[in-house]
This record gives C-alpha cells, sequence and structure tokens, in this order.
C-alpha cells in the first residue's frame, strides 16, 4: 500500500497552499511505501507518526522542503531515495536502519540546523558533491564511511565545520579543498598512511621543482584559518602534486615543507606506535 496524492493536483499552487497547512502526519497502518515528493515543500509538516506501519520503501525528495526536526526511520525500511531531507532548515537529527539495502544519493542542502552528519557505509566508495552541504552553517563535525578516500570540494565555506572524523583512509586531497568557494575553519586534520596526494595547483615553486618560500601559502592548506593540529599516522608521508609546464607534475614532501603551509599550526602530533 503506498501512501498517496493526488498527482493531478500536483503541478497547481492551491495544492501547494492546501499541503502548506499540514502540520503532521499518522500513517495509516497498511501504509508500506512513502513514494517519491510525498511531502515535499510542506511547509509546516513538522512530526510523523509511523503508527505501527511497516514502511519499506522511502521515494526521493519524500521530505524535501519539510520543517521536520528529526527523521528516524524504522527498521523496517530497506530502500531511501535521493535527497531524502534537501532543505528541511529545522532537520537537527536523523537515523538510518540497519538493514538498508538502497541509499540514494545524500543531499543536506539548505539544512541550517543540522550540526552533526554521519556517513552510512553503505555509501560504498561514493562521496559527496559541492552542493550536497551548501547551506549547512551550523554543521560542526562530519564523520565519513570507511570507503571515502577522497576529498574534493564538498567542505569548502562551511563556517561552522571544525572537525572531521575518517579522514585516515583518504588517499587524495584535491587541489583547493576547504577553500575553492570560501574558507574552511577546521581546527585538526589527520594524515594516514593511505594518503599520497594533495593536489595544490598555486604553491610557488621555482624553476627547478623545489618550493620557494614566498608569500603566497600553499592553496589547499594553507587557506585554513583555523588549523592548529595535524595528526600524521605512523607510515604516512604524502607529498604535495604541484602541475608544472608541459603537463608535468612536481613532488614535494609535505611533512618537511609545512613551514610553507603557513596556517597557523600549533602542534604536529607524529603517531609511533
Amino acid at each position: 500500500t503506498t501512501c498517496k496524492y493526488s498527482s493531478s493536483r500536483y503541478s497547481s499552487s492551491s495544492y501547494y497552499i492546501e499541503k502548506s497547512k499540514m502540520t503532521g502526519v499518522k500513517l495509516h497502518s497498511d501504509i508500506t511505501i512513502i513514494p517519491i515528493d510525498c511531502f515535499r515543500y510542506c511547509a509546516g509538516f513538522e512530526t510523523l507518526d509511523y503508527n505501527g506501519a511497516v514502511v519499506t520503501k522511502v521515494g526521493s525528495n519524500a521530505f524535501t522542503g519539510t520543517n521536520i526536526e528529526e527523521l528516524i526511520f524504522p527498521e523496517s525500511v530497506t530502500s531511501i531515495g535521493a535527497s531524502f531531507a534537501s532543505d528541511c532548515r529545522r532537520l537537527v537529527n536523523f537515523e538510518l536502519p540497519e538493514n538498508l539495502q538502497y541509499l540514494g544519493s545524500l543531499r543536506f542542502a539548505n539544512c541550517i540546523s543540522l550540526k552533526e552528519l554521519v556517513l552510512p557505509e553503505i555509501m560504498g566508495d561514493s562521496i559527496l558533491d559541492y552542493y550536497d552541504l551548501t547551506g549547512c552553517e551550523s554543521l560542526e563535525i562530519v564523520y565519513l564511511h570507511s570507503g571515502y578516500t577522497r576529498i574534493g570540494n564538498e567542505f569548502n565555506n562551511l563556517v561552522s565545520l571544525r572537525k572531521i572524523v575518517g579522514m585516515e583512509n583518504l588517499e587524495q586531497i584535491n587541489n583547493g579543498a576547504f577553500w575553492t568557494n570560501g574558507p574552511c575553519y577546521i581546527e585538526e586534520l589527520t594524515f594516514g598512511k593511505n594518503l599520497k596526494y594533495i593536489y595544490d595547483n598555486m604553491m610557488g615553486l621555482d624553476d627547478t621543482g623545489w618550493y620557494r618560500n614566498t608569500s603566497e601559502p600553499c592553496y589547499t592548506l594553507g587557506k585554513l584559518p583555523n588549523l592548529k593540529t595535524l595528526y600524521i599516522e605512523e607510515g604516512a608521508h604524502p607529498y604535495f602534486a604541484v602541475p608544472r609546464p608541459g603537463g608535468m607534475v612536481a613532488v614535494v614532501d609535505v611533512i618537511y615543507s609545512l613551514d610553507f603551509v603557513r596556517s597557523p599550526l600549533e602542534k604536529i602530533i607524529v603517531d609511533e606506535n
């Protein structure tokens, strides 16, 4: 049984006005599917009572644009579509079921109240896109799943972000990973033994390929105004990868070039265990 809505009225303005008056929903006990766009932009929607319904599937954008503060999916749910909670400006917590078998792309754009994000293992080797966290101005901590091996620009301009847990599995950090579209105020970073390259297109190099101590800081790491602690795991030895003329790439030892980073590092902790 599917939670139904009238598709013939879906595109009309009167339908959205009608939906905006709804503050909560109590499901019929026979409901098994919450379909695509079911509660999308129900502006007043705040609470959902499953009422014993054994829901197995939640469609894409099912809760997009609602005022719901907490999304705790029952263990019966095995499939959740993409962007199920984007634009939920009051969302502070969500919990996914352990038996989840399918999860569409995560997008929490404009979830301005979300402070903590735990990326589930079901994501496999998928990573976030820049637009997935756009506007998450209260996000303070992100827990990466074990298959998260590359950071692109998804953490740009997150003004409250202070910590990323799970960085020890990273293999690559892209150029301007924390700065492309605005600063990131992260306070600590971890370099694990799997990290090979930190790409940086702006690092100043002389003609021989060695870095020169100029006023231009490292673009990828050097513009983190709150970076104070760097943890380096045993066996970690990453390199800056810097494009050179002719399609060549110069590599610069990161650990021995930290004076070039110019972030306000207070301590470097090397794990020797």
